[in-house]
């Protein structure tokens, strides 16, 4: 036995390309796909999602360990999106 037959009896389905091309092909939320064209047509008629601009801004230290807990606690993006929706209802903006 060599270091490549370090393996379990369980049985691994290896996926062709034409079985992916078939899944893809199969469906696109819940709605048939009949060529490539409409695949391409599927995911370009996406709506474009908004700039967003970097910025920095100085804070208070209290404020500062505050919002890295709440990004911490609520996960990737959840700063921006914190810090947008109070800009927004402070400055009037939408």
């Amino acid at each position: 036995m060599d270091k490549y037959d370090n393996h379990t009896d369980e049985t691994i389905k290896v996926e062709t390309k034409s079985d992916i091309e078939e899944t893809v092909l199969e469906t696109t939320e819940d709605k048939p796909v009949t060529s490539i064209e409409d695949i391409v047509n599927e995911v370009t008629n996406r709506p474009r999602p908004k700039i967003k601009r970097q910025i920095s801004a100085y804070l208070d230290e209290e404020v500062a360990k505050a919002f890295n807990m709440y990004g911490n606690k609520n996960g990737k993006g959840a700063k921006t999106i914190l810090i947008n929706t109070l800009l927004k209802k402070a400055l009037k903006v939408e």
